[in-house]
């Protein structure tokens, strides 16, 4: 985390973890090292073993999103990832893995059914716009979350996240008019905002009425 050279530390790491690979301290010790080189060879058996033993562990999650991450096999993590959704699926954290794999493998379908169980009891939380987000960047089919999309929508239409879920729905080819009302009003109360010219450029890319957007590009025009 200091930014020492990894080169320094591998020979005593790989016989620290020859020693405690399965224990819960080396959770910790394997996401920092992919997010600090994204070498995955060196740490890949260290990793197996260690979730051989901890598939469901609550913290197992780091280890699969530092793993994706880092461009890690999802071969290596799928079957225990779905392990994990199977005993934290109803936590709020569980989006975190669902970013993870959207992000990573652009594969939608193996996580499909539970992505959905789970918007069903978190879907209308701030934080939700990110798994549905990650969906729909992915391929994910726009029927699979348009309903979230509308309950999360009638809560959270103010917020800077509405920006990117404006987007990501647009560059996924949703329908224009679902989304219109809540850009108009976002625009309204965020036209200067910097989040504000990429949502009216989403929402002309995708062949929206220049009036729609026409009043708030004219004001970032004068600012």
């Amino acid at each position: 985390e200091a930014g020492g050279n990894e080169a320094d530390i591998v020979e005593s790491l790989k016989s620290w973890l020859t020693i405690h690979q399965r224990t819960l301290e080396a959770s910790f010790v394997f996401p920092r090292w992919l997010e600090r080189t994204q070498q995955c060879v060196f740490i890949k058996p260290f990793i197996c073993s260690w979730i051989e033993v901890n598939s469901t562990a609550f913290d197992a999650r780091f280890v699969y999103e530092a793993w994706l991450a880092a461009g890690g096999s999802r071969e290596i993590v799928l079957e225990p990832i779905c392990r994990w959704l199977d005993a934290h699926e109803t936590t709020s954290e569980a989006r975190f893995v669902y970013d993870a794999w959207f992000d990573s493998t652009r594969e939608v379908e193996v996580l499909r059914a539970s992505l959905s169980r789970w918007l069903s009891l978190h879907g209308r939380e701030i934080e939700a716009d990110h798994a549905m987000r990650a969906w729909l960047d992915a391929g994910g089919d726009k029927e699979s979350v348009c309903g979230h999309l509308s309950n999360w929508l009638a809560i959270h239409r103010i917020t800077v996240e509405a920006s990117f879920v404006f987007q990501s729905w647009l560059r996924a080819g949703g329908d224009k008019e679902f989304v219109r009302p809540a850009i108009e009003y976002w625009l309204k109360q965020h036209a200067t905002h910097e989040n504000a010219r990429y949502v009216c450029t989403a929402w002309l890319d995708a062949g929206g009425e220049l009036n729609v957007v026409r009043e708030a590009i004219l004001t970032r025009f004068q600012n």
